[in-house]
């Protein structure tokens, strides 16, 4: 008889291509609005938990730029205090979706699910992986060539690492 002395994971979430935990992410934001071009870059932290997620976003002075609450039933909270982004909400509101699906993809078929999705947004999702990594370094998504979002996940902690 053996043992063990970390948690044993979920199968549910053990077949996840994103576990549960923390994720520290640099993300670039370059889209059209009204035909001009706009970007932006950030850093991110984002808690996943279930059905739940958290986005806290900061710039590199660590200024909190916003915040996006999902807890699964309420409808999507978005929270800044900066106008620019207010006058933006409505793109990191309707990018969302695309993100939060990605997240939520299973390990042994997400290549399969990927065209789908890169439909839904009449565009394309690209994962890059590290050679040594099962969780995705980087996702890219490209959606009506009026939008082109690239998040870098740095670092994950999973829910056993940081209790």
């Amino acid at each position: 008889m053996g043992c063990t002395s970390s948690p044993l994971k979920s199968s549910e979430e053990t077949a996840k291509l994103f576990p549960d935990g923390l994720y520290q992410q640099a993300i670039e934001i370059h889209f059209v609005l009204d035909k001009v071009e706009k970007s932006f870059s950030f850093s991110g932290v984002l808690k996943k938990n279930k059905d739940q997620y958290v986005i806290y976003s900061y710039n590199g002075f660590g200024l909190n730029l916003f915040k996006l609450q999902d807890n699964g039933t309420a409808p999507v909270v978005f929270e800044t205090s900066i106008a620019e982004i207010e006058k933006n909400k409505d793109f990191f509101l309707k990018i969302y979706p695309s993100i939060k699906k990605i997240l939520k993809l299973d390990k042994k078929d997400f290549q399969s699910q990927l065209p789908e999705l890169g439909r839904l947004i009449n565009g394309q999702i690209l994962l890059h992986f590290d050679k040594d990594s099962e969780i995705p370094r980087r996702i890219e998504i490209q959606g009506e060539n009026k939008y082109h979002v690239v998040i870098k996940n740095l670092q994950f902690k999973s829910e056993t690492d940081h209790r």
